[in-house]
């Protein structure tokens, strides 16, 4: 088997697949059941940081192992198996013929296999027996999450993997088909309850890690602009109602760009994805359904508006120009929002659950009460299509709406 191993390495080396690979993303893990180590081929045993697990296609391995082997460099990418535990001529043959399709046929239509940790008592995708094992006798596409006995793998290696959802995949770097949707999804991991980070590595797991893309790090126009001429994209925000405005403001420069806008909502209000249907937050629930509901959606207009402020002496010079999608508002409310965002970039980490940020405006909105809120109708005049409209007296703030949803669901029609 050591011989075969070396045969198999070498005819990967030979392909492009190193070339093109994604490296894992490792991170310490704590397992909970019986753990197959990758690269010693033992198991895991004690209690506590047992050693690092790929958060994308689930690659496992010791502490010290990960430290002193090199783990193969792909990851997502379709790869080769490891079958590193044969002892048959007849074994080593067929894993050689494996190595030679997957360096010649089409590498984005066949599975990537990861060897061991499937889940005990999980039937074959092939012999529909049961998988007894969580060692090298068994293997599990990461891509389309079937399992089968390494033997039954090495009689059927040329079968295609049809992931779920596979309208929404990007396939091919740089390549674009006609009949696909590829899903652009675009995270920012300080919305909320700081969820960005763990859905980042959720998403990997389902979609090419090459769609995925995280805020902080990425601005999102370079990214929409490399898909500009691509026909079908679709883009979803993960995020609060700021994200989805950011996006959709990047959006506007692209002329003759629109794709479909998609939300999974991570802020604090989530009024649009409230009025939009995607719901008031992101509860840890599954995204396969989430991905479903996105294949089957309808695309519903959303009107937007341009604020202009401009300086009152001349009335001509531009101050600032503003796109609204929710509300727009002057007087306390905004104030708290302010206050708000401030305490937010000023220290994260007390803003770091959807309650915990309820909370925070209602201390805001306790300090604005207690101060004294000034009056806007003594200083602030409103026109509606140029005729002067009666405000009530002493009121703290004026709202325009957009949407039958505000701050957090309260419908004030």
């Amino acid at each position: 088997s050591d011989g075969n191993s070396i045969d198999v390495l070498r005819v990967m080396k030979d392909t492009k697949l190193v070339r093109e690979a994604v490296p894992h993303s490792f991170e310490k893990t704590t397992f909970s059941s019986l753990t197959y180590c990758n690269l010693c081929r033992d198991f895991m045993w004690g209690i506590a940081n047992l050693g690092v697990r790929c958060t994308i296609c689930g690659f496992s391995a010791h502490g010290s192992c990960a430290e002193q082997i090199a783990a193969p460099s792909t990851c997502k990418l379709e790869t080769l198996p490891a079958f590193l535990g044969l002892s048959t001529p007849e074994e080593e043959e067929s894993a050689l013929r494996m190595a030679e399709l997957y360096s010649i046929e089409d590498i984005y239509d066949m599975h990537h296999w990861v060897e061991g940790n499937c889940h005990m008592a999980t039937n074959c995708h092939f012999c529909k027996e049961a998988i007894t094992s969580v060692g090298y006798e068994s293997h599990r596409c990461s891509r389309c999450k079937i399992q089968v006995h390494t033997l039954c793998l090495l009689k059927s290696p040329d079968t295609n993997c049809t992931p779920k959802h596979q309208k929404l995949l990007l396939r091919k770097p740089n390549t674009y088909e006609p009949d696909s949707t590829p899903l652009l999804v675009f995270i920012n991991s300080r919305s909320g309850g700081q969820q960005g980070q763990y859905l980042i590595r959720k998403f990997k797991r389902i979609l090419n890690p090459n769609q995925i893309f995280d805020l902080n790090q990425r601005n999102p126009v370079e990214v929409l602009r490399e898909f500009q001429q691509h026909q079908n994209p679709c883009v979803l925000c993960c995020g609060g109602d700021g994200t989805v405005g950011w996006v959709l403001s990047v959006l506007d420069e692209i002329e003759g760009f629109s794709p479909e806008v998609a939300i999974l909502p991570l802020g604090t209000g989530n009024d649009l994805a409230r009025t939009l249907n995607w719901g008031g937050g992101y509860e840890d629930e599954k995204l396969s359904p989430l991905l479903s509901d996105i294949e089957n959606s309808h695309v519903k207009a959303l009107d937007r508006w341009t604020i202009s402020i401009i300086e009152e002496e001349t009335g001509e010079k531009m101050v600032k120009k503003l796109l609204m999608n929710n509300y727009f508002s002057i007087g306390v409310d905004a104030e708290v929002a302010l206050a708000f965002h401030n305490l937010r970039n000023e220290a994260p980490a007390l803003c770091s659950s959807r309650l915990g940020n309820k909370f925070w405006y209602v201390v805001n909105g306790v300090k604005s009460m207690i101060t004294q809120i000034p009056l806007i109708d003594q200083f602030i005049e409103v026109e509606v299509d140029g005729v002067p409209c009666e405000l009530a007296a002493n009121i703290g703030a004026i709202i325009v709406l957009n949407l039958p949803s505000y701050m957090g669901g309260a419908n004030l029609w």
